[in-house]
C-alpha cells in the first residue's frame, strides 16, 4: 500500500470526495492540503503556496523557500510540493510539467538545500508520521 496519495493536479470537488472515501476504506493517508483548508486543520500540515512560474514554466527554487521559511518555521508541519523526475518521451509529449522536473530534481538534491535545512533546524518528516 502507498504511503500517502493526492491528485492535486485535477481540480474537482467531486473526485477530492471519491479520493477521500478512498483513503477511508483502505485506511490510507489522503493529502489535500492545497483544496482543502479543512484538511489543514484537520492534520496540522499547512501547505506552502504553489510557485510563481515564469514564462518557462520555471521559478526559482531557493527564493521560494526563503520566501516562506517563516511560514515554515511557524507551523509545527509544512509540506512543499515538487514534481521531481527526469524525463523521458511519454513525459515529454504528456505533461505540461518537463523542464521544471528536472530543475526540481536538482534542486532537491543540491548541497544548498541541504545546509539551508540544516541551518534553519528544519526536521524532514514524511507522511508515515500522520497515518
Amino acid at each position: 500500500m502507498p504511503d500517502y496519495f493526492e491528485c492535486h493536479a485535477v481540480s474537482s470537488h467531486n473526485f477530492f470526495i471519491a479520493l477521500k472515501s478512498i483513503a477511508k476504506k483502505y485506511n490510507l493517508f489522503y493529502e489535500n492540503p492545497l483544496f482543502d483548508k479543512d484538511w489543514e486543520k484537520e492534520n496540522g500540515i499547512v501547505a506552502l503556496p504553489f510557485a510563481k512560474l515564469d514564462e518557462k514554466g520555471l521559478y526559482d527554487a531557493k527564493k521560494h523557500m526563503k520566501d516562506h521559511l517563516t511560514l515554515i518555521k511557524e507551523n509545527p508541519c509544512t509540506i512543499a510540493i515538487f514534481h521531481p523526475g527526469y524525463l523521458d518521451q511519454y513525459i515529454l509529449e504528456h505533461s505540461s510539467f518537463t523542464f521544471i522536473r528536472a530543475m526540481e530534481c536538482e534542486f532537491l538534491c543540491s548541497d544548498w538545500l541541504k545546509e539551508w535545512i540544516n541551518d534553519h533546524h528544519i526536521e524532514l518528516v514524511d507522511f508515515r508520521n500522520y497515518k
